[in-house]
């Protein structure tokens, strides 16, 4: 580090610190959902889902200690390393958007059109994500320590990557809460103040899920978590990579960035296969204790499985409710409606 004088040395010391934060970060949650990946997979077969999942955080785990090693020591080839480390970004990132293309097909029962249009999406999430590997660069310094940093602010390699993920996200998050409110929330009434109601009342469902049955309610909250937290992530590394004159900086957003969007996808997928999306006052959704079907003191697990996405598999799984009409009475829904809701959402999300 004494070669390496003034700004520059500082601008090394923060990425740096950053990189390794960021790592702690990842391991600390491997770590700490160890015990509900088990119980996860012990649920589950092989299939598209879980295979993005492990993608997700196996790439996440190794690109931090990867570009963090890097960072902090002496390697023989600076150059060759990080594209080396880098090559588990598009790894992660595909993985991440995988679990969620997965989820709005389920919501949609696998209709072909939001199959291939999201296809598309998650195809060209994967392909330009190949190019943050072609944007890092590494060169050693005097000593050995290697130098990481992104491309120069007119190099465009970086941008479609986090436009392209940004659109995704976006889309994705209003494809799904659009038809998680389009099936509920709306309150009977006469003709003309429900159909004038109707354009404002779904805009206002579409933030609060207010009305929306238990687990309708937690799929949207969740993904509105999700959504928040990875597009502000992502916006925020997207405009430092290209902000002029701050030198090394350019790459801080990465990683922080790769890190989040990892940990909010496989925590979402998580908690759904797993029964947890919360309820009401942080109350989860728990499957083996709302099982009517057993007796005794303790329910036996609803057997959920994934359903490859496939349009056969997806359609069988999952049956929306129709929209509410004007003729048709709201009820609260009973718990066996709950449980067979949640039933069919989990065999396909």
């Amino acid at each position: 580090m004494s070669s390496v004088e003034g700004n520059v040395a500082t601008q090394v010391q923060v990425v740096s610190l950053v990189f390794a934060g960021s790592t702690a970060v990842c391991v600390w949650d491997v770590l700490h959902n160890l015990r509900k990946e088990y119980q996860m997979f012990r649920r589950s077969s092989l299939s598209p889902a879980t295979v993005a999942y492990c993608a997700s955080r196996i790439g996440a785990l190794v690109y931090c200690l990867g570009v963090t090693l890097f960072s902090t020591s002496t390697l023989p080839d600076c150059a060759a390393a990080i594209h080396g480390f880098e090559s588990f970004y598009p790894v992660t990132s595909a993985g991440s958007a995988f679990l969620f293309y997965v989820r709005v097909l389920a919501v949609y029962g696998g209709n072909r059109v939001v199959a291939v249009f999201f296809g598309f999406l998650w195809l060209a999430v994967a392909a330009t994500a190949l190019l943050v590997p072609i944007g890092g660069r590494g060169r050693a310094l005097d000593g050995g320590r290697c130098l990481y940093f992104r491309a120069l602010p007119n190099d465009p390699s970086t941008l479609p990557t986090g436009l392209t993920l940004l659109l995704f996200d976006t889309l994705v998050f209003f494809a799904i809460s659009y038809r998680l409110v389009a099936n509920h929330g709306l309150d009977a009434g006469s003709p003309t103040t429900e159909t004038r109601r109707w354009p404002l009342r779904r805009l206002k469902l579409l933030f609060s899920g207010a009305n929306l049955p238990v687990f309708s309610k937690g799929l949207l909250n969740e993904g509105q978590e999700y959504y928040m937290i990875t597009v502000i992530a992502n916006i925020a590394a997207t405009t430092m990579s290209f902000w002029p004159g701050i030198g090394l900086y350019r790459a801080l957003g990465t990683m922080p960035s790769l890190v989040l969007t990892s940990i909010m996808a496989c925590r979402v997928y998580r908690r759904t296969r797993l029964g947890l999306v919360g309820g009401s006052g942080g109350l989860g959704l728990s499957l083996p204790t709302l099982n009517p079907l057993t007796t005794g003191t303790r329910s036996a697990p609803l057997p959920v499985e994934f359903a490859p996405p496939s349009m056969s598999n997806v359609t069988a799984e999952l049956q929306l409710d129709p929209p509410l009409s004007k003729n048709r009475d709201v009820r609260e829904p009973s718990e066996s409606d709950l449980v067979l809701k949640s039933r069919s959402v989990l065999c396909v999300v």
